[in-house]
């Protein structure tokens, strides 16, 4: 998964939001059931082998070919990881997830301000694809947004992110979720450190097209301008550390 390309920047802010800077994974140059731990800076979580996820012809959404996330009711679950460092500025973070018609239980993309391998970790952005009610929503503390699911067809995941303002922006299939502090609860940083991939109890998932980009513009992401909603703090079944 050679960094390629950019990443389309979306109309759905007020205005045109220019990118530079970006860095898109493909997974079309790996033969169909790669497995990708330990590949391009993918692993599974805490390093686990057990944990990654392998690529599949089946679905792509550019080339041909993507990575399939398992969840616990398709075997061994997928909690695959791929790490970054950025420390300050705008970012826009894009994923395309394809969920196949009978796919079922829960999955979710998860962006992280802290990750270390068998080490320190803090969640900033949770998304719960449920899969029961054909729902998604920002679920780290509190339940944010309500959209639904769509099925048998590509969709953009885009997260526009200002690590200054400590403000996100949470967009599925080109409409807004919701918009929320970066940092939610105590103990986290002005920074992206990785984007894990979780199965949990769905069965498969497909993702293609992982990858962010600079956003140079300034105010692109604005918590005064787009509002949030009020939160009641819970966390899911897997506690943050």
């Amino acid at each position: 998964m050679t960094p390629r390309g950019l990443i389309a920047c979306s109309m759905a802010l007020a205005g045109a939001c220019p990118i530079a800077a970006a860095q898109s994974l493909m997974f079309d140059e790996y033969a169909p059931g790669t497995a990708l731990h330990g590949v391009d800076g993918w692993r599974g979580w805490d390093n686990h082998a057990a944990s990654g996820a392998a690529t599949s012809a089946l679905f792509a959404h550019s080339g041909s070919g993507s990575v399939a996330i398992r969840g616990s009711a398709s075997g061994a679950t997928s909690d695959l990881v791929h790490e970054y460092n950025l420390t300050s500025g705008q970012w826009q973070f894009t994923a395309w997830q394809y969920i196949p018609s009978g796919a079922t239980g829960d999955t979710y993309f998860i962006l992280m301000d802290t990750y270390a391998a068998g080490g320190a970790k803090h969640w900033a952005t949770q998304l719960r694809f449920d899969l029961s009610n054909d729902t998604v929503q920002d679920n780290l503390f509190g339940s944010f947004g309500n959209l639904h699911v769509v099925r048998d067809q590509w969709v953009p995941i885009r997260v526009d992110i200002d690590l200054a303002a400590n403000s996100q922006a949470i967009w599925y299939n080109d409409q807004h979720l919701t918009t929320v502090a970066w940092n939610r609860y105590s103990g986290g940083a002005a920074r992206l450190q990785a984007v894990d991939l979780y199965g949990s109890t769905t069965t498969t998932v497909y993702y293609d097209d992982v990858g962010v980009a600079a956003l140079p513009t300034p105010g692109s992401v604005s918590l005064a301008t787009i509002g949030v909603a009020a939160s009641v703090l819970r966390r899911r079944a897997r506690v943050p550390g």
